[in-house]
């Protein structure tokens, strides 16, 4: 008949054992069922995912080229072995275990783990195992598959371990670490930002610097800047701010920023070093470098670059007074410098409380003294030297005569230069000495 072709068998004793009548469409439903499984075979044979299939009894049946090559391997030696002849006794033991409960539950099994390829090298994997059932649904044995994210893995334990070892040296820094994010307001703090600013993480976390008034109101806008340049992705510093404690202490605070990410977060670290003390010593230094250890007034070199400073068209009439301590020579000769010294201070002491806080006065060399007064007219510089000569005598003692011979000179024209007006000041107060010596009463002008 046309479309079919029947096939005849017949066994070896001549009787007819079977015959089979295919028809045209079911030449055509096995080749097609052919060409699929040949599909399938190349798919899962391209595939860079290990797959393999097992038996109830856990023999290997089937694997890809993918899995043979992780074991180096021909898929042909892997076919009728268990898992005991191809990993250490401990995984296998661990894999016969999940693929017993893979078939006891008839559910999908999600496994990160760690696989054992050729020459002991292992990897990150993360594998998948389903049951395989027969057409009535039994469970006749395991398929598996695996992919290697040994990459991926290694880069995540690599960011722990640098976000942990960012996390200790946060906590650990002697200097004070803020996190912030881009408004200002504070993501976390190390033991030092505690012990420097004195809030704790709960009273600080989640609140803006502006809020707890952290940062004087004169510099927020110095503040709002540096986050404008964090948030154009610019690191700063080192800037300095005043500081406010929780206790209201001031605190010099030297400050850089650096941007960084944590856990794929853009942040600001906020490093913050205390240089009040270094503040205070510079100050110090810078006091002592332009004043008189003795006397506590101004030194000869502050008073030089006042004197060039203050030389200007707006200063005029600029006045000098010059003076010179009378009987210093005498008492230390008597009586012991230190009671000499006791002179000096009291005489500095004397032009001090006189003198206004525009005015600069100085020890000018060991007993002479200079007194210089911006925007002041002759006449009343020489009211200002009467009230020193009257407060001298206010302040004698029977052991310490205060006593200081006083010169004055004007400088009212710019042409005049400064040094003849220092000069003629100085020799105003050599001829009032002799004068002072010989009545020993104020001066007369």
């Amino acid at each position: 008949m046309k479309g079919k072709s029947d096939k005849m068998h017949i066994n070896k004793k001549g009787k007819v054992q079977e015959i089979q009548r295919d028809t045209d469409e079911e030449k055509k439903t096995r080749k097609a069922l052919i060409e699929s499984e040949e599909r399938y075979r190349t798919l899962i044979e391209t595939l860079p995912t290990r797959v393999w299939s097992k038996g109830k009894d856990l023999i290997y049946q089937s694997c890809n080229k993918a899995f043979a090559d992780d074991l180096g391997m021909k898929k042909e030696d892997i076919e009728g072995k268990t898992d005991y002849d191809l990993y250490p006794e401990e995984q296998a033991e661990g894999y016969r275990e999940d693929d017993l409960k893979v078939m006891k539950s008839g559910k999908i099994k999600y496994i990160e783990e760690i696989v054992t390829i050729q020459h002991g090298i292992e990897i990150y994997a993360n594998t998948v195992k389903a049951p395989l059932r027969d057409r009535d649904g039994n469970i006749y044995g395991v398929l598996g598959s695996y992919w290697d994210v040994t990459d991926k893995r290694k880069a995540e334990i690599d960011l722990k371990d640098s976000e942990t070892r960012f996390k200790i040296l946060f906590e650990c820094a002697p200097d004070a670490y803020f996190l912030v994010d881009s408004k200002g307001n504070f993501v976390d703090e190390n033991v030092a930002a505690e012990k420097l600013l004195g809030f704790g993480k709960k009273e600080l976390i989640g609140k803006n610097f502006i809020d707890l008034k952290i940062v004087s109101p004169q510099q927020v806008s110095l503040a709002a800047e540096i986050l404008t340049k964090n948030g154009e992705g610019q690191s700063t510093g080192p800037d300095e701010l005043i500081l406010n404690a929780k206790d209201n202490s001031k605190i010099a605070g030297e400050i850089r920023t650096l941007l960084v990410k944590i856990k794929d977060k853009p942040l600001i670290l906020v490093i913050a070093r205390d240089i009040t003390a270094r503040r205070k010593a510079e100050e110090q230094i810078r006091y002592l470098s332009f004043h008189d250890k003795l006397t506590g007034l101004y030194n000869r070199a502050y008073m030089e670059e006042e004197i060039e400073r203050l030389d200007t068209d707006r200063q005029l009439p600029l006045s000098i007074i010059m003076g010179d301590s009378n009987g210093l020579k005498l008492i230390n000769d008597t009586f012991g410098h230190a009671e000499g010294d006791k002179l000096l201070q009291k005489t500095a002491e004397v032009l001090k409380n006189c003198t206004r806080k525009e005015d600069i006065v100085a020890r000018w060399g060991g007993d002479e003294f200079l007194i210089l007064l911006p925007r002041t007219t002759k006449e009343k510089t020489v009211i200002l030297v009467k009230r020193i000569k009257g407060k001298c005598i206010k302040a004698n003692t029977k052991k310490i005569p205060v006593n200081i011979s006083l010169g004055v000179a004007v400088k009212e024209k710019t042409t005049r230069k400064i040094e003849n007006v220092i000069k003629e000041a100085e020799d105003d107060m050599y001829k009032n000495k002799i004068n002072d010596k010989k009545d020993n009463i104020p001066l007369s002008y």
